[in-house]
Parts: C-alpha cells; structure tokens; sequence
C-alpha cells in the first residue's frame, strides 16, 4: 500500500502531451493509444500516463519500473522509487540505496555517494559531496572530482567550473585547461583561451 502511494505521488507531477493512455482490464493495467488500440497489454498492478521523453512509470510486485516511449521495458520493476531525471540519467532506490542508473539500467552514481544532483545534459551529470560539484558521464566515467561550487557546459565544448567569483576550465575528458581563478574567460574559434583575472 505504501509503494502504491509512493508511485502515485512520482507520477503526479505534470506530464508532456502524450500519446498513450492508461487502460485497465481485468484489474492489470496497460497502456491505449488514443483510437483505443492497446499498444501494452494490460499486465501492471499501477501504470501512470506518459511523462518526460515518453516515459511511463509502471509498478509490479510492489516495486517500480519504467517503460520507453512505445511502451518496451527500459527499467524492469525492480525498484521501491524512480525519478527521471532526463533522457538518460534516471535516479532510483534500491533496498533503500539511492543511485543514478543510465537508460540501459547501469550504474552511474551509487551507494548514496552524492548529495545534490543537476543534469548538465544527456550525457553528463553534476553532483556534490560535501558542498562541492563533480561531474560524471553516463557510463558512470567521473569526469571531474566533486571539488567545485559550479559546473556547467561553455561552448558546448568544454566545462566551466567556479569556486566563488573564480573561474576556470576543463575538457570534456576532465583535463583541467584552467585553475578558477580567472574573473571572465573567452574561447576563440582557433582555440586560444583568453581570461581575466583581477582588475585591468
């Protein structure tokens, strides 16, 4: 009863317009198209409607699970909670760990090793540990150790990452191209890094 609360709650945020609909038959759920053919089989205690990317969240055996935009298993209901996080960073709970798995359901963050979580993008994430920020990618790679206040994608080609007012940058491989200690920094198209530090 606690997990089908718990599930209600997770998909009662709102939705995108979606083209599938819960349906029930024979007291399973399934999924509808909006002429009313059945596009996933009425087979779970609980479906919700379509949320972020298409995805739908689904309980069985008391545990929860995600299915993909055309109602395939991406998630198998193994889980006591899911959050999608974006297309591919999808925060779960298992036997009460929290851990960030992948789309392909790998592991990405785990063992309650992070604090703070802030999607970068699909293929990156920010998290913290003890205040600072680390980044890691979506194979579970850590890109940059949680040693920032902030880090965010410049120029779609490399981070950007501050301590107070300070800034520096990195690669996408987590090289380190600049200590934050810059006030503003400037990438040319030949590559060059220009910054200022202080007052000119």
């Amino acid at each position: 009863f606690q997990v089908f609360l718990l599930f209600f709650i997770l998909v009662s945020y709102s939705s995108v317009a979606q083209n599938h609909y819960p349906v029930k038959i024979n007291q399973q759920w399934g999924l509808m198209d909006a002429e009313g053919k059945i596009v996933v089989q009425p087979q779970y205690e609980v479906i919700g409607t379509p949320q972020a990317f298409g995805y739908t969240l689904m309980q069985q055996n008391e545990q929860v699970g995600l299915l993909d935009n055309k109602g395939n298993v991406l998630i198998p209901a193994i889980y006591e909670e899911i959050k999608i996080l974006d297309s591919n960073f999808i925060s779960v709970k298992e036997l009460g760990v929290q851990k960030v798995i992948n789309a392909q359901g790998n592991a990405v963050l785990s063992n309650n090793n992070f604090e703070k979580l802030q999607v970068i993008n699909s293929q990156y994430l920010a998290f913290s540990k003890e205040g600072l920020f680390g980044c890691v990618n979506s194979d579970g790679t850590i890109i940059l150790p949680p040693a920032y206040a902030t880090i965010t994608l410049f120029q779609n080609q490399f981070f950007k990452v501050g301590n107070g007012n300070q800034y520096g940058l990195s690669d996408l491989k987590g090289t380190l191209l600049l200590s934050p200690i810059a006030d503003n920094i400037a990438v040319l198209e030949n590559g060059l890094i220009f910054y200022k530090k202080g007052v000119l």
